[in-house]
């Protein structure tokens, strides 16, 4: 899920013509249940594209591992991950704040998350750390409510998830 959901955010404006190819990217999705129950789910799957004036971040979801591979299946069901395999985030790159050189900046924005065949409006949280030599290293976040995206809340043996869910990203751009 998300993704995305990464809050997953920016490289924007790094250079004019293309996106750098993200590395050492982590996607965190984190879901809290009753009884104590924590869900994390990673990945290391990020692609980035710029469509419209738009940065779009891609996270397959396939590829979200929450250690527990029946855990895993059921997540892939409730997504429905076999007719929608992506979380996207779209968020206007002209909306997005760099840092100077040395330097780094952390703003809100808002964006769209979609994931299983639902898009809505979401708020996106990001810094984004401007390295001497030119890299960049984001974190990115957002939250969403399951339901909004037509999720039924997961429940397990009469264990229930809370929708309330956080995505988190971080990766690493090189300046081109």
């Amino acid at each position: 899920m998300p993704s995305l959901l990464a809050a997953l955010l920016l490289a924007a404006g790094l250079v004019e013509a293309t996106i750098d190819v993200p590395s050492t990217a982590e996607v965190l999705i984190s879901l809290q249940g009753t009884a104590g129950l924590r869900i994390e789910g990673r990945t290391h799957e990020l692609a980035l594209a710029e469509r419209d004036g738009e940065l779009v971040f891609r996270v397959p979801l396939a590829g979200v591992d929450t250690g527990i591979g029946l855990r895993n299946r059921h997540l892939r069901g409730y997504l429905d991950a076999a007719h929608f395999p992506d979380a996207e985030l779209h968020v206007a790159r002209a909306a997005l704040v760099l840092p100077s050189p040395g330097k780094a900046s952390e703003s809100d924005v808002t964006g769209t998350f979609a994931v299983r065949g639902v898009s809505r409006p979401c708020s996106v949280h990001y810094r984004v750390d401007q390295g001497a030599s030119g890299g960049y290293r984001v974190h990115g976040s957002i939250r969403i409510d399951l339901r909004d995206f037509g999720v039924e809340v997961p429940s397990y043996l009469g264990v229930r998830v809370v929708p309330d869910v956080a995505i988190r990203v971080d990766f690493s751009l090189r300046d081109l």
